[in-house]
């Protein structure tokens, strides 16, 4: 059963994670290996992929290492067919003008309500003093009231 491998290079333009992997891989060129074996039997000339290989590179002080990671060749097709397709981010502000829908602020939930209003660090620190003499006033009182 004769048995070839194939070496090429592919590119990704966008981050991706293929099935087997932990994390999401950087943009960049990757070197793949594919092993075929020769279908006998035939009329003619075909080869079946049995076995794909992904490097990836590890990124470990000056050393440049790589893992080499068994893929799915179906899921390394799909993956390049979705990063040949321009990506565009999607216009949520357009979306919201174009709603047809209208919320009442009474008739809102919760999570769509705006947010209550925030207070300042100044008026914070105002309340903060404020609560400081008080509670600096009552303890005075009842230190008095102790000494009577």
């Amino acid at each position: 059963m004769a048995v070839r491998t194939n070496i090429k290079t592919v590119t990704f333009n966008y981050p991706f994670c293929l099935a087997g992997m932990d994390e999401m891989q950087p943009a960049g060129a990757y070197e793949v290996e594919t092993d075929e074996e020769l279908l006998e039997g035939l009329s003619f000339t075909a080869w079946k992929r049995k076995l794909s290989l992904i490097r990836l590179p590890i990124l470990t002080g000056n050393a440049k290492l790589t893992q080499t990671l068994e893929i799915d060749p179906r899921d390394l097709d799909d993956a390049l067919r979705l990063d040949s397709k321009p990506r565009q981010e999607p216009d949520f502000a357009a979306r919201f003008e174009k709603s047809d829908i209208e919320i009442s602020a009474d008739s809102a939930p919760d999570a769509l309500k705006p947010p209550a209003k925030r207070k300042t660090m100044f008026q914070l620190a105002t309340e903060l003093k404020e609560l400081v003499k008080r509670d600096g006033i009552f303890r005075a009182k009842r230190m008095a009231r102790n000494k009577k």
